[in-house]
């Protein structure tokens, strides 16, 4: 009886260990793949503003008055500003729910810090 008492607790740690683990790594995946993300975001952010800069500089060559080409910088500002927000919100929303507590940001500036703490 002493003995099956050994085996049934070892059986019941090997299980709890093993489990632990499995979490473990998945934890270090979603922290790897929060990463990436992240870091394909902030590629498609540089994009997004380096055709917003060739858009303005070709609108600047342009026969556009001061007033229309502030206008429009102003709402390409508003559009990759509500971009970020946006972005940052459905990332949240979408990421799975068991390993939400893994996610330290809510908003871009402190996705981008999340980023640099991380690289």
């Amino acid at each position: 009886m002493y003995e099956a008492m050994w085996f049934l607790g070892g059986a019941a740690l090997y299980q709890l260990f093993s489990a632990l683990l499995r979490y473990s790594q998945l934890a270090l995946f979603a922290q790897e793949l929060i990463v990436s993300c992240l870091s394909l975001l902030v590629k498609l952010h540089e994009d997004a503003a380096f055709i917003q800069q060739l858009k303005h500089k070709i609108l600047h060559d342009s026969d556009i008055s001061e007033d229309k080409m502030k206008l429009i910088k102003e709402a390409d500002e508003r559009s990759l500003r509500n971009w970020r927000i946006s972005v940052i919100s459905h990332f949240l929303m979408t990421f799975p729910r068991s390993f939400r507590g893994l996610v330290k940001f809510s908003n871009w500036k402190q996705a981008m810090a999340y980023l640099q703490n991380e690289k």
